[in-house]
């Protein structure tokens, strides 16, 4: 097993050395006097998982395509940014996973704020598939870890920032880097087999959707994964999402998240305080909740709140 390496970098040696080619691009209509665009990086290559800490200042988008044969996957920590992972759009949300890029797929990202950072994980596509397979997963999808491996964030970064540091001894790494391959191996699962979409009719897609709403309602308060929600109505994430387009135009998750600020916005009404209305409704404050709450609603949270 390789040694840790950290490295403070002007831009993208380690970052280029870990995902293969990048390229940055820098806004040439900013400010003369605006920061110089870096990256800040720390890594630890490992003989089953290799990880780099990454943070990106001042860059206006960056494009990286990920080798043949490797599997990375992106958890953010700070900052706004959107982008895409092949033609999946990606999610940035601090703690909870944005991607999975598979083997020679491109990356594109859009920070939307000056400073971006999060932990990106990767591993031989052909060995966690290899390991799956001993999970008794016939046919393993990589891309299934993009619905299964939602609610197991807060371990691998737990992991995650163990084995980063510097001085760390192998006898701690060790044991967390084979903790880290075994859950992911074993939350790889197999390639679904959808129904046909145009083989489910109107009532069909609408049952689905009456299913996955009842179950939000049921679970407003906890944590929901798109799984979590096809385990629910019995079908795949791609039939699942198909139903919702077809009946709500909106994807799951963009309608669960509505009806969490739809019911933070009736316990606010009711004369509640925020804090406790958001943990009532599994939303954190955040400025980004009361943009979405503003977006929504026209006003924010406290603006309710002191309008009872």
């Amino acid at each position: 097993m390789q040694g840790n390496l950290v490295e403070t970098i002007t831009f993208d040696p380690l970052l280029e050395s870990f995902l293969g080619s990048a390229e940055r691009h820098v806004d040439t209509s900013i400010a003369a006097n605006a920061k110089t665009p870096f990256t800040e990086s720390a890594a630890y290559f490992g003989s089953k998982v290799s990880l780099l800490q990454v943070r990106l200042c001042s860059i206006s988008r960056l494009l990286v395509r990920n080798p043949p044969d490797s599997l990375v996957i992106a958890i953010p920590d700070i900052g706004q940014c959107s982008g895409s992972a092949a033609k999946r759009d990606l999610r940035f949300i601090p703690g909870r996973l944005s991607f999975v890029l598979l083997p020679g797929e491109v990356l594109k990202l859009t920070p939307k704020s000056d400073s971006v950072s999060g932990f990106l994980f990767k591993l031989s596509a052909e060995d966690i598939v290899s390991e799956s397979i001993t999970h008794g997963v016939s046919e393993p999808s990589l891309l299934s870890l993009a619905e299964t491996l939602p609610g197991h964030e807060s371990l691998l970064l737990a992991c995650a920032k163990q084995m980063i540091i510097p001085e760390a001894s192998a006898l701690v790494i060790e044991p967390l880097e084979a903790s880290v391959f075994s859950l992911l191996a074993s939350l790889v699962a197999a390639e679904q087999k959808s129904v046909p979409s145009s083989l489910i009719n109107a009532s069909t897609h609408s049952r689905y959707v009456q299913i996955a709403l009842t179950y939000m309602e049921d679970h407003i308060s906890d944590t929901v994964t798109l799984s979590d929600l096809c385990k629910a109505c019995c079908v795949s994430a791609r039939t699942l999402q198909i139903s919702f387009q077809t009946v709500m135009n909106r994807p799951p998750l963009q309608v669960l998240n509505e009806l969490r600020l739809t019911r933070l916005r009736e316990l606010l009404l009711c004369g509640a305080k925020v804090a406790a209305a958001c943990e009532s409704v599994g939303l954190t404050p955040s400025g980004r909740l009361s943009a979405s709450y503003k977006s929504m609603f026209g006003e924010l949270p406290r603006q309710t709140k002191s309008s009872n």
